[in-house]
């Protein structure tokens, strides 16, 4: 200890019996003020990270409806220079002709 008297002196002051006492109960008050406010900021880290995650969700989402062309295959882009990529999308809907795509017997 670096003023043993002294922090002996503002213990008793206190009502604390040895300044080393008062030194522990000090640290503690410390310590817990610590893990209270690591723990207030890793929530607030939490949430941000889950809403920055739900709009990249949203956003990939939309990105994904406005780049779908009828009869091109998910994932894949149209080639460059064509209109759409396949326009006849009769292998993706099951035949060709007026009908719309649906379960057999119908």
């Amino acid at each position: 200890m670096l003023f043993p008297r002294l922090l002996t002196q503002v213990a008793q002051f206190l009502g604390v019996g040895r300044g080393a006492d008062l030194l522990l109960y000090g640290l503690t008050v410390v310590f817990l003020g610590y893990v209270a406010s690591s723990y207030r900021r890793m929530r607030q880290m939490e949430q941000q990270v889950t809403t920055l995650a739900r709009e990249l969700a949203l956003r990939a989402a939309v990105h994904d409806t406005t780049r779908h062309v009828p009869g091109a295959r998910r994932g894949t882009d149209p080639a460059p220079g064509s209109e759409g990529g396949d326009q006849s999308g009769s292998h993706l809907r099951g035949g060709g002709g007026d009908e719309p795509a649906g379960p057999p017997g119908r």
